[in-house]
């Protein structure tokens, strides 16, 4: 690994970064404002777009048109993101907190989570060898299941939960979450301590999905639907499934590519993804019901 006292920088000050954003957001999520949907969302893409165009800097051949394109990588992004907040402000439908809103938030800390990734991997290692699509899937692969981007995940997941999220089937599924990640099998790369860190993930795989179970059960009554609709409970429950699943089905890569150890545990990256948006959908309110509470306080009110 090269860089290192950059790469811990970087990591440090961005997990510090995002950690400042979630509970500016969670500070008042339930009665969420424009002003601090605006801030969160212009911050969040300033950065992700920042990251994006240092590593198209670093990761093309240095001239003065890839310059240019790095700037432009950055600017492009910023500006959908400033052109999102006029719609919406010029619009006047801001409610507050809603699945599009929470999505929206989770996409961008998604997208931040990804970019510094993907940049510190470039940091660390450099690119060598990537002439190929294939090439890159894998450095991408590779770039998701390192301990570089594990590190900060489990720090903001652990902060949370146990510091914001208050006791309920959303924090013991979070906390399911963050079982399944811990004992990444792949967070050094193709090293000695793979078979160990894939018997610790199996039993932690096994562990969380225990917990999982443990947790319907105990919340099981507010499972019971009265009005045929889903409850939100319900859905994060098959989120959760999905996931594990998908999490378990991505062993099998290793046996289809042997010859390619980033490519084959790409199906593995991309269910840690999937499981970094479930955490983020929780912790930014996806599955609550606040738009639905605030019409009947207004019935009320009124």
């Amino acid at each position: 690994m090269e860089n290192l006292s950059i790469v811990i920088f970087i990591e440090v000050a961005m997990t510090l970064f995002l950690i400042w954003v979630i509970y500016y957001l969670r500070s008042d999520l339930s009665n969420l404002k424009l002003k601090t949907f605006s801030v969160s969302v212009f911050f969040l893409a300033m950065m992700a777009s920042m990251f994006n165009g240092i590593t198209y800097y670093l990761v093309t051949p240095s001239s003065f048109i890839n310059t240019v394109l790095a700037v432009n990588v950055s600017m492009i992004l910023m500006t959908v993101a400033i052109v999102y907040l006029l719609v919406i402000a010029a619009k006047g439908e801001f409610t507050g907190i809603s699945r599009s809103i929470s999505g929206t938030l989770s996409f961008l800390l998604v997208w931040n989570e990804i970019s510094m990734a993907v940049l510190l991997r470039v940091i660390a290692f450099g690119t060598t060898d990537q002439n190929s699509f294939v090439d890159s899937l894998s450095f991408f692969s590779l770039s998701i299941t390192s301990i570089l981007f594990l590190l900060p995940m489990l720090t903001e997941m652990v902060v949370f939960i146990f510091l914001q999220l208050r006791s309920g089937i959303d924090k013991e599924i979070a906390i399911s979450i963050l079982l399944m990640q811990i004992g990444d099998p792949v967070m050094f790369g193709n090293s000695r301590f793979i078979s160990i860190l894939l018997i610790a993930y199996s039993v932690l795989m096994i562990v969380s999905i225990v917990y999982f179970f443990r947790a319907v059960y105990r919340n099981r009554k507010i499972f019971d639907q009265s009005d045929g609709k889903r409850s939100k409970e319900r859905n994060i429950a098959i989120d959760f499934v999905f996931l594990f699943l998908l999490t378990s089905l991505s062993f099998i890569g290793p046996l289809i590519l042997p010859g390619n150890f980033g490519l084959s545990y790409l199906v593995f990256a991309i269910s840690m993804i999937i499981a970094m948006s479930l955490y983020f959908n929780i912790i930014m309110g996806m599955y609550q019901n606040y738009n639905t509470r605030k019409l009947q306080e207004k019935t009320v009110t009124g």
